[in-house]
């Protein structure tokens, strides 16, 4: 037996090899978490021969060696151990590297590489990781590679967590998903009782005709993602397990495992999440020939990566946002306002922190998932926005969530992807972005610091709204003669001059349309557009940017005009919040109209 990763051959181990294996396993370092400590070498030659060599024999696979292709050495062992846990058989993949070669992702390519073995040769539906709740490496390891923590459990007496990774499959779609969707809809409505919610039926289960895998997607719709998280002990009950926004900003994601397995995604009405799902998943109802073509992509992506969901999901990115895409440019808007108009009445600090960061990550991520020439990443710990466009306001980095031990090598690899492509980039800072110490991070990696904000919010519970001044029309953009108003003033700023050519002209008229949570404006003076607005309807709270004033025409008051516009709008569709990012110099003014300063955001470039 065979195998080759990019780095290395995975192969059986000979006797010749115990020099450089007894090196391994007797290293204390290598050996700390090993049930039996560091090995001598005549107890590594022992066990090579009773437990290694003996199970290529009984089972055709065991530890194997892991050989670096660019020294010919022996630099560690990994491979399939059979393992019984709580009275059940399992196959473990073990490794150990030696010490030298830690930190060079020797260890998660070795993992990988057999995993996808198991999954192809050995025909396994699953394979686990044992591993220590200390051991933080090769839990890192073991995320990397896919798996995911299922239980703790005693194992020959140590606590220890079981990690899991099942093979990807897809089947023939089945009339039972539907009924199976029905069954749960039903089990969630008595759990949800009491806010209003609605569920629907979405992913490649719900497309009748499409291949799929065998689990269940299921969409909630509510006015407030905060009100789901104290139904959190009664979803335990029900058997899901709670795990926040998981990447998606104000998403409350929930996972029911097993043979019936349900991942249940709740977003608020305004989030544009719902109308994509729903638009997605009725255009492949609607266009057999994109449902073919979608089935036999799945097929195809889960035969040639078995074990990484990453690789699989990577794969059909491109189709998605085509889909994505055409879906859009065929939308009326009936996806707009699916639940009420309620919006949240209390509010703490955190929460209203937690409104405004949500509603400025929409506004930086509304369009680019729709723009040909825009591609968005959204990971765990970060979100990441880069174009052909060569201006920072459309290449950034937002909701950074890194640790201490990791965020070198984080920024480092955001930061690449931007210098390898040679275009200027910004990075966004909020008050929940971690570690404390990437603001140093970043400077240390050669960033500046471009803007400095203070995040502020309005309370209108009490405002009277007041009229607008008819000096000049304030009007709703909502076709191509807007758009190119809009970026006439961008651009007479200094901004990028080619904005509605390689941005507005290409957006699917529905994102901007009555009904939708993004709402852009233009003030006319004498028939020229003179100042610009944007409102975006997200998170209960109403944010404001890009209140923009074309040079000749500062100092008048225009901008004013503008904001107090848009705060009217706010109140007049029942906001109880209105939010929105102001420079030192402009802190003063919003002051006197009786916003309230929050926190902070950065902008490094």
């Amino acid at each position: 037996m065979q195998l080759e990763s990019e780095r290395l051959i995975v192969r059986e181990f000979k006797e010749e090899d115990i020099d450089e294996l007894a090196l391994i396993l007797g290293d204390p370092e290598v050996m700390k978490y090993s049930l039996k400590g560091p090995l001598s070498k005549e107890e590594t030659l022992d066990y090579l021969r009773q437990r290694m060599l003996k199970s290529y024999e009984e089972h055709g696979y065991g530890l194997w060696a892991l050989v670096s292709k660019e020294t010919n050495r022996v630099i560690g062992l990994a491979g399939p151990i059979n393992q019984i846990i709580d009275g059940e058989e399992y196959v473990e993949i073990g490794y150990r590297i030696t010490r030298s070669e830690w930190g060079k992702g020797f260890a998660t390519e070795a993992v990988e590489c057999i995993r996808d073995f198991a999954f192809t040769h050995l025909h396994l539906d699953k394979v686990i990781a044992i591993i220590d709740p200390s051991n933080t490496q090769s839990i890192r390891v073991a995320e990397k590679a896919g798996y995911k923590l299922q239980k703790t459990t005693t194992f020959h007496g140590f606590h220890v967590g079981i990690y899991e990774l099942h093979r990807i499959t897809v089947v023939p779609y089945t009339e039972k998903w539907v009924e199976r969707f029905d069954e749960e809809r039903s089990r969630l409505e008595k759990v949800f009782q009491g806010i209003p919610i609605q569920f629907e039926h979405i992913g490649s289960t719900s497309i009748p005709g499409c291949h799929a895998k065998p689990k269940i997607d299921i969409l909630g719709i509510t006015n407030d993602i905060t009100a789901i998280d104290q139904f959190n002990e009664k979803m335990i009950q029900m058997g899901y397990s709670p795990l926040g926004e998981l990447g998606i900003k104000q998403r409350r994601y929930f996972i029911l495992r097993g043979d019936n397995h349900v991942n249940l995604h709740v977003f608020e009405d305004t989030n544009p999440e719902v109308a994509r799902h729903l638009r997605f998943r009725d255009y492949l109802r609607t266009h057999p020939e994109k449902k073919k073509e979608y089935s036999s992509l799945k097929m195809r992506l889960a035969e040639q990566y078995p074990g990484s969901i990453l690789e699989y999901c990577l794969g059909k990115e491109s189709f998605v946002k085509a889909v994505d895409y055409q879906a859009a440019m065929e939308d009326t808007g009936k996806y707009f306002n699916l639940q009420s108009n309620l919006h949240k009445s209390s509010w703490s600090d955190k929460e209203i922190l937690q409104s405004m960061e949500a509603n400025m990550h929409l506004q930086m991520t509304y369009f680019a998932k729709y723009v040909p020439n825009i591609d968005i990443i959204f990971q765990l710990d970060v979100t990441v926005v880069y174009s052909s466009i060569p201006d920072d306001t459309f290449n950034y980095v937002i909701g950074a969530k890194f640790s201490d031990y990791n965020v070198k090598d984080r920024v480092e690899h955001v930061l690449n992807l931007y210098r390898e492509k040679g275009i200027p980039f910004s990075w966004w800072l909020g008050e929940k972005d971690t570690p404390e110490t990437l603001e140093d991070e970043l400077t240390s990696q050669g960033l500046s610091l471009k803007e400095d904000d203070i995040g502020m919010y309005l309370s209108l519970d009490e405002y009277e709204s007041k009229e607008s001044s008819s000096e000049i029309s304030m009007t709703r953009v909502l076709g191509e003669k807007g758009l190119r108003d809009f970026a006439k003033v961008f651009a007479d700023l200094g901004g990028y001059p080619n904005l509605y050519e390689d941005l507005y002209s290409k957006l699917p008229p529905v994102l901007i349309a009555d009904g939708g949570p993004y709402e852009m404006y233009v003030g006319y003076l004498d028939g020229q557009p003179i100042v610009t607005g944007v409102l975006v309807l997200h998170a209960n709270v109403a944010g404001i940017y890009y209140v923009m004033t074309v040079p000749e025409q500062r100092r008048r008051g225009f901008g004013s005009l503008m904001m107090q516009y848009l705060i009217n709008r706010s109140k007049e569709e029942g906001y109880p919040l209105v939010t929105l990012q102001a420079s030192a110099a402009g802190k003063g003014l919003y002051e006197r109209l009786g916003f309230k300063s929050m926190c902070r955001f950065v902008e490094y470039s």
